[in-house]
């Protein structure tokens, strides 16, 4: 109460009651701003802990004072993910909920918010912990006649464990790393490459996905030197758009030369990739080199630029919804690429300067990066770090089933369980040591 008197006078604050009253300074008694404020007793909070909550005006100088008045009483300000691994730290969420606050806290679209907002729930905790538990009861098992060998029981068959080993631990696991394999696009999102030779339209099709003047157009070829790239969201999936310099077979600037060396290196990091053809021109030997330097892997749009500019029977709506096959250049493009071991490549016909075609194009981007299984994100999708914990956990406990068919000594095969199991609980924090949670929580925001 050395800086907030409420408007209404009170002996103490009550938990979970909203306060309305004034701030002032400590020292000087300077009035700073009108607040709310919020007491949270312990164990009801974020954190299982006091907690008091000051909602002000969301000016950068108000909460500067405020939050200058609030260290002169004694507090300090937090550490990045303080909060949330206090939070932890209490019990309140384990450790896989807790890297979900993180993904929330970052989340740029939508798909992003649902994959964090299953994993913060707990779907993800679920599943570990139902693995968990098969593995402590198999332990159980092999344990229970190790302790008591002297009596012959037999509390296991070597069957029945590999069978419990195979469907309800290494299953279930196998599952999670396929999601991830499958999903973590909807996490991670797609690197999206423009590739074309100069004056293709490169830039112009960038501001116009984009819908902004992102970069620089000018007619004249070659205005393009180094990559440039945005962000957007595309149906709820992130997308790193790319723009790379024009590439030619050869040329004598040395600045050029180099942006051609960075467009190539952007087009063996993207994961999908869209060549920009001029398809009012013949094609090039430039067109040529570019076509003959794609590596398959990877998705392919073949982007047909400035139909606006085609006469005749080619600029018909019907031909150019068709994706102009009928073109002599589609036919000679997919030679090439069929020499390179790439058949499926799409060709969508787009005008940069008038607009036709983009929505088409960004429906071909997100559905080459999303399946119907990607899109849900009720499974459980794991974060690289805990698809690596999975990957060991899963070769340890391959390790056991391979030594229990072979008929090696329990006490081998409990080992290898044990390994397994200490990666699950590492994965939820039973086991986690200090430079494991230092490394998770440096990543938070000051303050959460």
């Amino acid at each position: 109460m050395r800086i907030f008197r409420p408007k209404r006078p009170v002996h103490c604050l009550e938990s979970h009651r909203v306060y309305y009253g004034l701030i002032y300074a400590p020292v000087s008694g300077v009035f700073i701003d009108e607040a709310l404020v919020m007491l949270m007793q312990a164990p009801h909070s974020y954190t299982r802990e006091d907690v008091l909550e000051i909602q002000c005006h969301g000016g950068p100088a108000v909460t500067r004072r405020i939050l200058e008045a609030v260290l002169a009483c004694g507090a300090r300000e937090a550490d990045p993910g303080e909060f949330t691994r206090r939070a932890f730290l209490n019990g309140r969420i384990d450790l896989a909920q807790a890297e979900a606050v993180m993904e929330l806290v970052t989340a740029a679209t939508d798909l992003q918010r649902q994959a964090a907002i299953g994993a913060l729930s707990g779907n993800m905790s679920r599943s570990i912990h139902g693995v968990r538990e098969e593995v402590v009861d198999v332990l159980a098992r092999i344990e229970a006649e190790l302790d008591f060998p002297e009596d012959g029981l037999e509390f296991h068959s070597a069957t029945a464990l590999c069978r419990s080993i195979s469907e309800k631990i290494l299953h279930p696991i196998h599952a999670l790393l396929a999601s991830y394999d499958t999903r973590h696009i909807v996490r991670d999102g797609v690197r999206v490459v423009m590739a074309g030779r100069p004056n293709t339209g490169k830039s112009s099709l960038f501001n116009g996905i984009l819908g902004t003047s992102r970069v620089l157009v000018s007619p004249v070829p070659g205005t393009t030197r180094d990559s440039i790239e945005e962000n957007l969201d595309i149906n709820g999936l992130l997308v790193t758009l790319v723009d790379t310099a024009g590439i030619r077979q050869e040329t004598s600037d040395t600045i050029e030369s180099m942006g051609m060396d960075i467009a190539q290196r952007e087009m063996e990091r993207a994961n999908h990739l869209l060549v920009l053809i001029d398809c009012s021109l013949p094609l090039t030997h430039e067109d040529l080199h570019l076509l003959g330097s794609i590596h398959p892997g990877r998705p392919v749009t073949v982007v047909l630029n400035k139909i606006d500019l085609l006469k005749g029977p080619f600029a018909e709506p019907s031909c150019l919804q068709d994706g102009l096959n009928v073109l002599p250049v589609t036919a000679q493009i997919q030679a090439v690429l069929l020499e390179k071991g790439i058949s499926e490549a799409v060709f969508l016909p787009v005008s940069a300067k008038t607009g036709f075609g983009l929505d088409r194009l960004k429906e071909r981007i997100a559905n080459a990066a999303l399946s119907d299984r990607a899109v849900n994100c009720d499974f459980p999708i794991p974060t690289l770090r805990q698809r690596d914990i999975l990957m060991k956990a899963a070769e340890s406990f391959e390790s056991a089933q391979d030594l229990l068919k072979n008929g090696k000594a329990l006490e081998i095969v409990a080992i290898e369980l044990r390994n397994g199991l200490s990666g699950l609980n590492e994965m939820l924090g039973l086991e986690a040591n200090e430079d494991v949670l230092n490394r998770i929580f440096s990543r938070f925001c000051i303050g959460k």
